[in-house]
């Protein structure tokens, strides 16, 4: 089945596995439009979005906020591409914000921000990964490779996803990362919390 939201705030949810804000399934695709998925929280992977993943499509973020979501890794997002060909099962983020999440894995955490397990293709235009936490510092905000053709991204640690500071990307370094000088997440006018640079 697929799924499409729509100023969402989805928040409070817990799962002993993957996906504590929104599981993904293989054969699904989702969809989230003005929205914040906040303070949920997953034993597996994807505290705020997590599951397998097939199509090219699969999840689209826009002008969405994942924030204060915690797993064993990838905080935020954790995604596992099964496509035969793992490139081919894609994400796109476009004006989104990830930050403050946390990968929890004190033995071995990545991903705090986004975790990408087996190589599927994330790309990202003007978003803003930044200010995650995990146990593996140089990955904490990003773990797994990207799109090459993502641009106009801030993104405090690139870890290994192979961005840097082009394509009109700003990328700090693993030693030192960007700060995004966001505020708390909070009502700031929009149909549900943000944060504001």
């Amino acid at each position: 089945a697929n799924l499409t939201l729509n100023s969402v705030d989805v928040s409070g949810n817990v799962t002993d596995t993957a996906g504590g804000g929104i599981a993904l399934h293989i054969a699904s695709k989702l969809t989230v439009h003005f929205s914040t998925i906040h303070n949920n929280r997953a034993g597996s992977y994807g505290g705020g979005i997590g599951g397998h993943i097939n199509a090219a499509d699969s999840v689209t973020i826009v002008q969405s906020t994942i924030s204060n979501n915690v797993a064993f890794n990838g905080g935020g997002l954790g995604v596992v591409s099964t496509n035969a060909t793992p490139s081919a099962a894609g994400v796109l983020f476009s004006r989104s914000t990830v930050s403050q999440n946390t990968a929890s894995n004190s033995a071995d955490g990545y991903g705090g921000g986004i975790f990408n397990s087996n190589g599927a293709t994330i790309t990202s235009h003007g978003s803003i990964i930044a200010g995650n936490t995990a146990f593996a510092a140089d990955n904490s905000d990003i773990y797994g490779v990207f799109n090459l053709g993502s641009t106009h991204n801030l993104i405090g640690r690139p870890g290994n996803s192979g961005l840097s500071s082009t394509m009109g990307n700003r990328a700090g370094t693993n030693a030192v990362p960007l700060d995004p000088k966001l505020s708390p997440l909070d009502n700031h006018g929009g149909p549900t919390k943000t944060h504001v640079p």
